[in-house]
């Protein structure tokens, strides 16, 4: 869900998926959203489709979202951004959709993102378009204790980043996303950090 990665996002997931180009909250998976509890069909949907997906029930609803970022080699001076994530359960449960709205240093942006499970994988894969580019970027994860972890690469500004989206201190009302940057094989390093609040 970002200047040199995606945005949170949902992800994310946005996890964060070019909208590295614009802003972590534009993502990641991992970059995702959630306005008011999820209702029991919602909950029931998600029952209905596998344990795994359940795990993901937090990110429904509307998300209002504040960035911060660090001063780094590809973004040099830093900066603030926000952003509005609204997720919602896919056909039959079996997915999340969040839309996007995004403003940061780089610009505005929208994007749409998608989160499910891969049973064949064991892991969580997702896809995220942007208005900041064409084409898409691609993530894959898992839980890594309480914090939920997705992975993924682009190429911005004649770079290859390989970008790591940690979703942590997840509530009923709050979480924490932190994008981990790596450029053309360095090492990793923090690019941002976004705060989401439950609208």
């Amino acid at each position: 869900m970002t200047s040199n990665g995606p945005p949170p996002a949902f992800l994310s997931f946005v996890l964060a998926f070019a909208p590295a180009l614009v802003g972590i909250s534009a993502m990641t998976m991992p970059d995702f959203s959630r306005g008011a509890a999820p209702n029991n069909q919602a909950s029931a949907a998600v029952s209905a489709s596998s344990p795994e997906m359940e795990k993901l029930r937090f990110l429904v609803g509307t998300w209002s979202a504040a960035d911060t970022y660090e001063k780094t080699p590809i973004n040099p001076n830093g900066g603030q951004g926000s952003g509005l994530y609204k997720t919602i359960l896919g056909p039959g449960g079996f997915s999340l959709l969040t839309d996007y709205q995004y403003k940061g240093p780089h610009g505005e942006s929208t994007g749409h993102q998608i989160l499910t499970w891969d049973a064949k994988l064991g892991r969580y894969a997702g896809y995220l378009v942007t208005s900041a580019g064409p084409g898409c970027t691609v993530v894959s994860g898992a839980w890594e204790g309480p914090n939920l972890v997705l992975a993924g690469e682009f190429e911005a500004r004649g770079k290859k980043i390989a970008f790591r989206l940690v979703y942590s201190d997840i509530t009923d009302h709050s979480m924490t996303f932190r994008q981990y940057n790596s450029v053309d094989g360095s090492p990793s390093e923090l690019f941002g950090t976004t705060l989401f609040t439950r609208k």
